[in-house]
């Protein structure tokens, strides 16, 4: 107690407030109920009424959040991250967990923690999310962006994993899609943090539209029909045969040498083709994505007690492990 000048117990033996030598604000040490450890901070107050006010408040807080089970650490954004993300990894799909980590690492921390000044949670307002949207957008025209392309661009794509990009294909402004995907992503990471007590309130987060597509009916990705299936299908049982355009010129009899234009099927083409015809009906029958496919195994065809064949979707797939069953034949 020496070191503290005008100290006062507020609340005997649990709420203490007090000045440091220099400082003409008080402070305040809160005991945590039914727990070991102290909280110290700031009243920001000068006048002692004022300061035991702001004491007994702060500490009925906390005793709230230690009766409700609910956290009353101080979190800024990686720290919020990384509990989270503890928590919700191991429900989460190989495909899901490389999206989320890119998507945190690439933007959220160096928003949250170099823009921001890595900032409290408790202190981040509506504006800031608002902020995000403007800097997201203009990202990759920045210098931070054009560095991060540049370095990727001379990537010896990781020694042989061609998963990694070489990013050539990135978009100046991202897709109204992908800002949401963010969106989404955010809200679940401070609604859960608000759940916990640790954000005081939920945050307003909405990802801005495209103006020069706001008259536009929302993109989505074509399907067929059922009259165009059947025209591709068909087309597909002649087109696997080959064409052959002309006939040869003869000359004397015999074949001549020429070159004016006559196309005839190659055994390889012909090969390819019924590679590619029956990997389309496969897709349409089987309703597996693309990269499912391609992960597909021999052992991954299964057969139920009863004698009906399933496919078994690995867990490294966007939609992560499942059992799909194809039409019957």
């Amino acid at each position: 107690m020496s070191t503290y000048e005008n100290h006062k117990w507020v609340i005997p033996d649990k709420v203490l407030i007090y000045r440091r030598s220099g400082s003409p604000k008080y402070q305040m040490r809160l005991k945590v109920p039914d727990r070991k450890g102290y909280v110290v901070k700031s009243t920001k107050e000068t006048d002692a009424l004022l300061a035991e006010d702001v004491a007994r408040k702060e500490y009925a807080s906390i005793a709230y959040k230690v009766e409700n089970n609910l956290e009353i650490e101080k979190y800024d954004f990686h720290k919020l991250y990384r509990t989270w993300w503890k928590r919700e990894k191991p429900s989460k799909s190989d495909s899901r967990i490389r999206y989320i980590e890119g998507t945190v690492e690439r933007y959220f921390i160096p928003y949250f923690t170099e823009v921001l000044s890595n900032k409290s949670i408790t202190s981040l307002t509506d504006l800031d999310f608002e902020d995000y949207w403007h800097w997201r957008i203009s990202f990759w025209e920045s210098p931070e962006g054009q560095e991060n392309v540049s370095r990727t661009s001379k990537r010896k794509n990781n020694r042989g994993n061609q998963r990694h990009s070489k990013k050539g294909n990135i978009k100046k402004r991202p897709s109204d899609k992908t800002l949401q995907m963010e969106q989404s992503l955010l809200k679940q990471m401070f609604w859960w943090g608000h759940r916990r007590g640790i954000v005081t309130r939920q945050p307003f987060i909405k990802s801005p539209r495209d103006a020069s597509k706001k008259n536009l009916q929302t993109a989505r990705r074509p399907t067929f029909e059922l009259d165009e299936w059947r025209k591709l299908y068909r087309y597909m049982r002649k087109w696997v045969k080959g064409e052959q355009a002309g006939e040869q010129h003869r000359k004397g009899g015999r074949y001549a040498k020429t070159r004016k234009t006559y196309l005839r099927p190659h055994s390889l083409h012909v090969f390819q083709r019924n590679l590619i015809r029956n990997y389309v009906l496969f897709l349409a029958n089987s309703g597996l994505r693309p990269n499912e496919a391609r992960q597909l195994r021999w052992r991954d065809i299964k057969v139920t007690p009863d004698g009906h064949k399933y496919i078994y979707v690995r867990p490294t797939t966007k939609t992560g492990e499942r059992d799909t069953f194809p039409l019957p034949h």
